[in-house]
């Protein structure tokens, strides 16, 4: 069994953004498998961790011994931890306005040759496309998907 890490470097966008997807599909994929909780995390580092938001989703999905949320580190920092995780990860759009938003974190993502999993968001979205020409990651819209991404790469 090998150690698996998830890395989100960034600000979360509350009204935006969906961290359930993840959580949900991650659930799902540690109650069917009983997967060794101690060899998974996912990392979220920010200026404004710890969400008190996102520390009530990551409870209600029962995966506090996994997901953890950390204070902002300095951008060397940040690139050091990017070239060393198991995937990075990209929260999607979930306003069908915002389909050509692309967050300057999927360029940083990109420079790291890290693979990128993008959770939620919309097919047409930029984000979408640039990840399908590049073949840097993987696009997972919902909590299904998701599962079925981890049992590919866990």
């Amino acid at each position: 069994m090998n150690w698996w890490n998830l890395i989100y470097m960034g600000s979360i966008y509350q009204e935006k953004q969906n961290p359930t997807i993840l959580f949900d599909g991650l659930a799902q994929f540690l109650a069917e498998t009983k997967y060794n909780k101690s060899a998974l995390s996912v990392d979220f580092y920010g200026s404004q961790y710890p969400l008190l938001w996102l520390s009530k989703e990551i409870e209600k999905w029962n995966l506090c011994d996994i997901v953890k949320q950390h204070e902002a580190i300095p951008h060397w920092e940040a690139i050091k931890i990017e070239k060393e995780a198991s995937w990075l990860w990209v929260m999607g759009w979930e306003d069908p306005k915002e389909n050509g938003v692309t967050p300057y974190k999927l360029f940083e993502y990109l420079g790291s040759g890290r693979p990128i999993l993008l959770t939620g968001g919309y097919k047409n979205a930029e984000v979408v496309k640039i990840l399908k020409e590049t073949y840097a990651g993987m696009w997972c819209p919902n909590a299904e998907a998701v599962k079925s991404f981890l049992y590919d790469t866990i």
